[in-house]
């Protein structure tokens, strides 16, 4: 498929691999996206209701919702990368690294 050879091409010998994986929770969430007017491709993301849960789904585990959170994205092009530091530290809030799969994967395991 075109798909497996996409997969062969961007992970040489470790697209094997892929045959042997399988989600493990489902995650769902509604994204509102800002653009710079200035033209230097920079832009925001809004991540909001987030929910997940176990995928396939499993008896006894729920979904779990995450309605308290907005999660916040800054992206720019390499080349910009001094705006992102200046939007950044214009922001009144310290960035964090963050993974909507890790954290849901943790809340689930509670549950497992």
């Amino acid at each position: 498929s075109p798909e497996a050879a996409a997969a062969r091409l961007v992970l040489g010998p470790h697209a094997a691999a892929l045959g042997t994986l399988a989600p493990v929770c489902l995650i769902s969430y509604e994204r509102r996206y800002y653009a710079a007017l200035n033209g230097s491709g920079a832009r925001i993301t809004l991540d909001f209701g987030l929910r997940a849960g176990a995928w396939p789904p499993a008896r006894g585990v729920p979904s779990l919702p995450f309605d308290d959170e907005v999660l916040v994205e800054l992206k720019v092009p390499v080349a910009a990368a001094d705006l992102a530091d200046r939007l950044a530290r214009a922001l009144p809030w310290t960035p964090v690294k963050s993974s909507k799969y890790v954290r849901v994967a943790r809340a689930l395991t509670r549950f497992l």
